[in-house]
């Protein structure tokens, strides 16, 4: 394995846990989230610029990111859906 593929691995692994502690404990602020967000298009604009870093394992990691912004707001919404009204 790869020093690439260990870092994804290691990412995946952080990823779970990340999931596991928001959903069961529903500490996942505002804060947090956007952080998450401006974390995701920073690494995005990075690969626009930046032609040196537009390898597989920086996209795998791009997409983790992704996964983790996504994941943090559903789990986030599920918890606390009470909050959140819709009017028809």
């Amino acid at each position: 394995m790869t020093g690439g593929g260990v870092l994804v691995l290691v990412g995946v692994l952080l990823l779970c846990i990340d999931i596991i502690k928001t959903a069961l404990f529903a500490c996942g602020s505002v804060a947090e989230q956007l952080l998450s967000i401006v974390l995701l298009l920073a690494c995005s604009i990075q690969v626009v610029i930046w032609p040196a870093v537009r390898t597989g394992w920086y996209v795998l990691l791009l997409a983790l990111q992704a996964t983790d912004v996504v994941a943090s707001l559903v789990v986030s919404l599920q918890t606390n859906g009470k909050d959140v009204y819709v009017s028809r």
